[in-house]
């Protein structure tokens, strides 16, 4: 039998220096905010970016005897293009479909784990790319039932009075590219990132 080394992998060691670190910076005052994307949610059933797209790409082209064309738009590794192709292949239907595929959740996974074990660590805020409320209930589940402040940063009035008291308000969950609950506030294609930032600038 090949004996195992039992010295710890390199990664391992650095990973658990990382963690002491982490722990060290959250004890400082000001807390730091903590940024999180989409693979937070994915043990609780939720699809991740490649998974999205994916289907975005299963609705936008049904028909499996498809050209070398589609096939090469499910191979871009350019996300944002991808979803703006799927936007305009699909038209008025998108925001359905979208909303269809983020809402049908995988029902065996449930677990909130993840999202939880960050939101254990008492950050400030948390900013997330999310549309899902993985992340808020997680905070609510730590502060035992208490939920956290939520702002849709597109909302600028709303944004700006969240920064003034950034160091003396309560916990908050910032979503930077809109909530399911507002389908319209959503930003995945080209098209809404350039809105979404170029805009925000020339607003402010």
């Amino acid at each position: 039998l090949e004996k195992r080394s039992t010295t710890p992998h390199l990664a391992d060691v650095h990973n658990r220096l990382a963690f002491r670190r982490l722990h060290e910076v959250l004890k400082q005052s000001p807390k730091p905010i903590a940024f999180v994307g989409a693979g937070i949610s994915v043990d609780a059933g939720y699809p991740d970016w490649k998974t999205l797209l994916d289907r975005l790409h299963r609705s936008a082209f049904p028909d499996r005897g498809n050209g070398s064309d589609r096939a090469d738009i499910a191979r871009s590794i350019d996300g944002l293009w991808r979803a703006e192709v799927y936007r305009q292949t699909l038209g008025p239907s998108y925001q359905q479909v979208l909303m269809d595929i983020i809402t049908a959740r995988d029902l065996k996974r449930k677990s909130h784990g993840l999202a939880e074990q960050v939101a254990s660590l008492g950050w400030a805020h948390y900013l997330t790319t999310n549309y899902e409320t993985v992340l808020s209930d997680a905070v609510a589940h730590s502060r035992d039932g208490n939920k956290p402040g939520e702002v849709d940063a597109q909302k600028i009035g709303d944004m700006r009075r969240f920064l003034a008291e950034i160091n003396r308000a309560d916990t908050h969950v910032i979503y930077l590219h809109g909530r399911m609950t507002e389908p319209e506030s959503i930003v995945l294609t080209e098209a809404d990132y350039l809105r979404r930032y170029r805009g925000t600038q020339r607003a402010e």
